[in-house]
């Protein structure tokens, strides 16, 4: 995915508008959502120490002005009380901003879809 992608705005436009330190940043959150689109942890941001949330690999990770969580979470599809339904996971990236980086009613980007276990299995190798 592009900065254009992501902001709808060109890095050009960006750097006219904006001081150079948030574009950098900015640009800095888009390398870690990629990374999580690739099924790969962040190059930039850093894993939360402590407690993590115990749903099937959640993980939250901190950057400079912008917060990354990528969703890894147990979830079955179609279920029934027959035991039918695709077992698997909702998984990926959330890119959560900080007030520093921008500020609205929406703070937060997220592209989390639902894979079969076995599927998500193939990407994560």
């Amino acid at each position: 995915m592009t900065f254009e992608d992501l902001f709808h705005l060109s890095e050009q436009d960006a750097e006219r508008a904006l001081r150079k330190e948030k574009v950098l940043k900015l640009k800095k959150a888009l390398d870690d959502f990629n990374a999580a689109l690739a099924y790969k942890k962040p190059v930039h941001a850093k894993e939360e120490t402590g407690p993590q949330i115990r749903d099937g690999g959640t993980r939250t990770y901190y950057g400079d002005g912008y917060e990354l969580t990528i969703s890894k979470s147990l979830f079955s599809i179609g279920a029934d009380d027959k035991g039918l339904g695709v077992e698997g996971y909702m998984y990926g990236p959330t890119l959560t901003f900080k007030r520093e980086l921008g500020v609205g009613n929406l703070d937060r980007v997220s592209r989390v879809s639902f894979y079969p276990r076995d599927t998500l299995s193939k990407f994560m190798k």
